[in-house]
């Protein structure tokens, strides 16, 4: 069930990749540029722009103007063949930041010819590369418009992760977990809550804790990504692999919660294993670990995403009884067992992301200035 939503479940939820698509270009140049965080051998420090331009030829920014131009191009049209496309659009490209030849590139570097797919016989590999180069006339086709979209959001960190894989390095996924911390950090200050860090020790801690009048909450980030396999139900160590993710992020989390020990004076203490991944279904998560994995969960144990994190804070800045009811709700529905959805991404259906919308809406401010100049 667990491999089932995390294939599936992208294909409902379009829009949480327009704030995906914002997140990562945020963190790859304003973070990842900025003198104030740390930019040593300490972190694994990786200039992700000239890493992007060293691959592609462009820089992150430019590289993203195309990417977004083709996802609007391809979901303004019924047309799978890009091809036809082109040549039926009479597209003006003298004001825009990219010519056709490099845009002819960018499209062969995102498309994989027929003997990619025998080799690998994995179907699921159609929803990561969904253009399709086709063996005698060279046509790119798009197999699929949703996993276009999905898979517009994130190129740039597989670009990257996918290259320091190949080198067999670790770089890479150190130095992003770095960067969701520096991430977090500017979600609090700019509401203005206090967000301490919890300093190392000889124990594996948790990375911060911040309270309200109310409640005193512990954080666990993590950065990693579901592989592949633990997105596919027809392969064969799917169950292993789901596992092994589990193990390794949310049960290490859970451990390192654990080992912080403090004593709220008249507060309730919750413990956050905060995800960069959107981990679908927390209750199904949380039985895997008790049924399969026989651990023995904390009370006030939570998984969620940071997609759901930045709503959660917003309202505890606006309003903090509204805030205090949805953490008094969840934990309710916790003790309960309630069958009908527990998860904090639930309780807060209908409620916007501000936070991604005010502070880094390149989404918007891209798609606004392609149609400028396309007119």
């Amino acid at each position: 069930m667990q491999v089932l939503t995390n294939e599936q479940f992208d294909f409902q939820i379009i829009h949480s990749f327009i704030n995906k698509f914002n997140r990562i270009h945020y963190i790859m140049t304003e973070i990842n540029q900025n003198k104030k965080y740390d930019q040593g051998k300490k972190v694994n420090y990786i200039n992700f722009d000239e890493t992007i331009k060293k691959l592609t030829g462009h820089d992150i920014t430019a590289y993203n103007y195309m990417n977004l131009f083709l996802t609007l191009l391809i979901a303004g049209t019924k047309n799978p063949n890009l091809s036809d496309v082109f040549s039926k659009q009479l597209i003006n490209f003298t004001n825009l930041p990219f010519n056709e030849k490099e845009l002819d590139k960018f499209i062969d570097l995102n498309s994989k010819d027929y003997q990619f797919y025998r080799d690998n016989n994995e179907w699921l590999l159609l929803k990561y590369n969904s253009i399709v180069k086709t063996q005698k006339t060279n046509k790119k086709i798009v197999c699929n418009i949703y996993a276009f979209i999905i898979n517009f959001s994130d190129k740039i960190y597989w670009l990257i992760r996918n290259h320091y894989a190949e080198l067999k390095k670790r770089d890479f996924t150190s130095y992003f977990g770095y960067c969701f911390e520096c991430y977090l950090k500017e979600i609090f200050e700019f509401y203005k809550i206090n967000l301490r860090r919890i300093p190392e020790s000889n124990k594996e801690q948790p990375d911060w804790t911040f309270e309200t009048s109310k409640y005193f909450f512990i954080i666990e980030q993590k950065s990693s990504l579901f592989c592949l396999s633990d997105r596919d139900t027809m392969n064969k160590s799917k169950k292993e692999s789901i596992h092994k993710y589990i193990h390794n992020n949310i049960e290490k989390a859970h451990s390192q919660l654990n080992n912080y020990v403090c004593n709220p004076e008249n507060k309730e203490i919750i413990k956050i294993c905060l995800m960069f991944e959107k981990v679908y279904m927390e209750e199904n998560v949380k039985e895997i670990m008790k049924r399969n994995m026989k651990i023995k969960l904390s009370d006030n144990f939570w998984i969620t995403d940071i997609d759901t994190m930045e709503i959660f804070i917003s309202i505890l800045a606006k309003d903090e009884k509204k805030f205090n009811k949805i953490v008094d709700d969840k934990i309710k529905k916790d003790k309960e067992n309630y069958k009908g959805g527990r998860r904090l991404s639930l309780l807060l259906e209908g409620e916007k992301n501000s936070y991604i919308r005010n502070k880094a809406d390149y989404f918007k401010r891209f798609s606004d200035d392609i149609i400028k100049k396309l007119k």
